[in-house]
This record gives C-alpha cells, structure tokens and sequence, in this order.
C-alpha cells in the first residue's frame, strides 16, 4: 500500500486523520477528559503517556467509539463524526488492539479473522483470505501462518494476528493499548519494526504507553495527559528522558529506576527449591501454569528477579511456597528447614512475605476498610487470631502506626478497598508486605499500577528490604525494573528453569529469547 500524500487533489495540504477538539468526558465523581484537543496526522506513530488516572485510556475509547463524549467533536478527515458504538468507529477506518486479545483460541488464524471481517459471508473462502492474510504479512513484517491455531502461538503472534484483522478489515488509524506489555524483548523490537512499516504504508498508529524509552525510540509525536488534561503534545525530538517524565508527574519526578549499591553483604540461603513440580497427583502431565522440576535458591541481601511471560510457572513458584498448591515431588527448604504439607498461615508466620500478583483476589478483603485489611496483613504475620469481637481503636492505632511509618500516601483509613483505584490498593498492599522483618518475600508486580513516583519509591524499599536481609524474589514485566533491582535473573518458560543470568551483565535480548522458549546463540 502506498503512502497517501499530504496534499488533496487541489494541492492543499490535507487535513489530519484525526482530529480532537474540546473532548471531555466523566463519570460519576470523575472528570476524566477535560477538554482535550489531539491531531493525528496521516502516517504518524503517535505516543500517548501519562499517569494512572490520567484519562488516557478514556480517550482511546471515545476516539473508537467505546465512549461517547459530553461534549467536543471528533473529526476524521476534517470531517465531524458521531461515534456511537466501536462498529461507527470501524466503519470510520479505526481499529484497536486490545491488552486482553479477542481471540478464539481452538480456531485458525485465518478462521479467528473470518469472523472479524464485516464482509464475511457464512462461507470462507479459505485460501482467497490466506492469500490476503499472507499479503499483508508479507508487506508488513507480521511473520504469521494462517493455517496455525490460535492456542499454538505466542502473544507476540497473537497480537500480530489481531492486527491484520484490523488491516483487512481496512483501518487506516491503529489504536495500541499498552502494546508491549505482553512481549518479550526481541517482539518488542519486532513490534517497532512493524510499526515503521506501517507509517511508510501510510497508516496512522495511535498508542498508549507507560514507558518512556520505549515512547522516545518510536514517536514521532507525544502528548502527555495529566489529571485529565494535555499537558503537554509536541514531537518525540524534542523530549528527553528526564523531561518526559517530569512533562508526566511534575518537575520533582526523580530518577527512572533505583540504582542498587555495587556491594552488598550476602547471608546464608533463605529459600530453595530442589526439583519441585507441582500440580494435583492425578495429571498426567505438567501445564506451563505448574512447575517442573524447578531449582532455585536465594540468599539473605540478595534479589532474585524472575523474567517470563505470563503464565510461565512465575505464580505456581508463590503457590509452592504458601502451600496452595501441592507438590507432587522435590524439595522447599525455608531458612534451612523443610517446608512441606504447609498452609500458607504456617508460611506467613514462619517469616514469608508476598505481595501477591492479584491484590484483591489473594490478599485483601474487599468489603473491608483500608485499616482493617492492614491489620490483617499483620495478624497474618505474627500467626496471632482475631477475637470474636473488633477492638476498634486498636485497629485504628495500628493502622495509624503503618501510615506515618510508610513512605508511600494511603487511602483514608475507614474507606472501603472496593472503593479504591487500583493504584491505591496496591499502596495498601505494599504498606502490609513491606517494612518489616522477612526471611523471605516474594513480590509479584510490586509498581503494576503505580505512578512513577510511587513506583520508584516501591524499588528503593525493595532495595532496603534486601539490605536489611530478606531474600527477595521479584517477578516483573517490566525487564529494565529487573536488571536495575535484581543480583540474578532467572529466567521461566512453561514451568521450567530456562536460565539464569548476572544482572550486571546480562544480555536483553538472550533473556528475551529464553523468555519465548528460543535457544541461546551459539558462543
């Protein structure tokens, strides 16, 4: 496909793809947009950051149709358009890739596309859309089989597929929603490169990110969205790091990772795993959710950090250890005495401390006050029971105790959790995992949610954790969060130890191929 020109038919210059004026948006006791003004021009890659609660996953939304505005226009093309529905925003040229893909998975690549197309009739035409299939994939880079099913292939795979959907269906604008977060190093660069080929095919690429690098290696365009409002939206040129993230929180933002000390004293093993795998005594095979025959160990004042694509065996290494899952064979050892036939109370007071991948699921009580769920995370700790009756003051004391100790702001103490954005419950989470005197403590996605302040905040208490001398397993997406916290990576792929590398010297892109089950290049 070639790239449109600039200009109409009588020579002047065109106007935008997309074009926002004056949207704004709310909801009950939330202005989420307020009055924002966007222009996406044709063949752009255009960065849209900010802040959890910034709006900019609102925005997206009503650009697709998802939402409609209180008030502002959309126009496409220079023309104003109503945009009831996603199907008014596909009709309109503009399509959107999802974090959580929209696929079937027991269907083909080419069948899963025969059901997005509008123009599909009840019979495929099996190898005419191939063909296109392939097309597209050809021009574009997408490297994809039509014939693969979609259980057989990678996320990176799957999102490729979700693209050409949207290239069939003949998008001209692609909204990303957090593209990367489901990639490994390498299908990140993949990714760029498709997006490079995209903007030479004259598409416009619209996508929402949470890391700067990443935004500053491919944008030609940023607008940053703070509280709502743009604050500001000029060319990738002309930000740098530092700039960027002080355009999102402030100019008192502070560096963009910790920075772990080059010596640090490391104590005996605190936990090890010796060929565990899990999963129930009747499966006759292990699943890529359960471990196989993992061995691992951590010592005091070190942090293990573990990189893997969800769904890896990362959650099954927190079930092992608080006993919520069995297992079938191998060895935990917890400060040198075994664990075994353990319930995860038995782990908690025996000095484990886990800041869970799914807060509300796993370790708060929704329904209950930020201050009550606090002193949970603490009975939790000292092994000690609840009466039959609450001693509210005493809920109240301790809670108090937790806040002005903790680095990080909290919701009011008599605020139900259920109530809370997710960047708050997981302040409350961090506020009852850390600080304290742990063996051990496993962190999974510990700054998921986070502002950049508060998530740096949160690495240099993991980093403290450690120099008091916790033995830290830190499970994280996010690879440059890894190499700056972590001593050593480990590195899983389906329930299996793939490797293990020195943080100070590892390579991205070796992790990366490990994290999708690729061998390692030769030498």
């Amino acid at each position: 496909m070639e790239a449109e020109s600039d200009f109409d038919g009588d020579g002047a210059a065109a106007p935008p793809l997309l074009e926002l004026r004056g949207i704004t948006k709310s909801f009950p006791g939330v202005l989420a947009n307020d009055g924002i003004d966007l222009v996406v021009e044709r063949g752009e890659v255009h960065a849209v950051l900010g802040e959890n609660g910034s709006g900019k996953s609102t925005l997206m939304k009503v650009i697709y149709g998802y939402h409609s505005p209180d008030s502002g226009t959309v126009y496409i093309e220079g023309q104003a358009v109503r945009l009831a529905s996603p199907a008014d925003g596909r009709r309109l040229g503009i399509g959107m890739v999802f974090q959580d893909f929209s696929l079937i998975p027991a269907l083909s690549v080419v069948e899963n596309v025969a059901l997005f197309l509008p123009t599909q009739g009840r019979v495929i035409r099996r190898r005419r859309l191939e063909r296109r299939i392939e097309a597209f994939a050809h021009e574009y880079g997408l490297e994809i089989e039509p014939g693969r099913r979609v259980d057989d292939l990678s996320l990176g795979e799957r999102q490729r597929v979700e693209l050409v959907k949207l290239l069939l269906a003949e998008a001209r604008l692609l909204i990303f929603d957090e593209p990367t977060s489901v990639l490994a190093p390498h299908e990140v660069d993949g990714l760029f490169r498709i997006f490079s080929a995209l903007k030479a095919g004259g598409y416009s690429i619209l996508f929402i990110t949470h890391k700067v690098r990443e935004a500053l290696a491919v944008a030609d365009q940023v607008t940053v969205l703070r509280r709502g409002k743009v604050q500001v939206s000029a060319p990738g040129s002309e930000f740098d790091a530092q700039s960027l993230v002080a355009a999102m929180v402030g100019s008192g933002a502070v560096a963009l990772a910790a920075q772990i000390a080059d010596y640090h004293e490391v104590g005996e093993t605190a936990l090890q795993f010796s060929e565990v795998s899990t999963g129930r005594p009747s499966s006759r095979a292990a699943s890529p959710g359960t471990l196989n025959a993992v061995t691992f160990s951590v010592r005091q004042g070190e942090i293990l950090g573990v990189a893997g694509v969800a769904g890896n065996g990362q959650r099954a290494v927190g079930e092992a250890l608080l006993g919520l899952e069995p297992v079938k064979s191998g060895s935990i050892r917890l400060m040198g005495e075994p664990l075994e036939g353990h319930t995860p109370s038995e782990a908690l007071s025996r000095g484990v401390a886990v800041v869970p991948e799914d807060p509300l699921a796993d370790a708060m009580v929704p329904e209950m006050r930020v201050d009550e769920n606090l002193l949970l995370a603490a009975m939790g700790r000292s092994g000690r029971r609840p009466g039959f009756l609450l001693d509210r003051s005493r809920i109240t004391s301790e809670a108090e105790a937790v806040r002005e100790e903790f680095p990080l702001t909290l919701a009011p103490s008599d605020v139900m959790v259920r109530r809370l954005s997710g960047g708050n419950i997981q302040r409350v989470l961090l506020a009852g995992a850390l600080g304290h005197d742990a063996p051990v403590l496993l962190a999974y996605y510990p700054t998921r949610g986070l502002d950049v302040l508060s998530a740096e905040e949160t690495r240099r208490l993991l980093v403290a954790q450690r120099d008091a001398g916790s033995a830290v397993v830190l499970v994280s997406e996010d690879l440059d969060e890894l190499m700056a916290l972590s001593d050593r990576i480990m590195v899983m792929y389906r329930g299996r130890v793939a490797g293990e590398f020195d943080a100070k010297t590892a390579s991205v892109q070796d992790i990366g191929l490990l994290m999708t089950g690729n061998a390692l290049p030769a030498g």
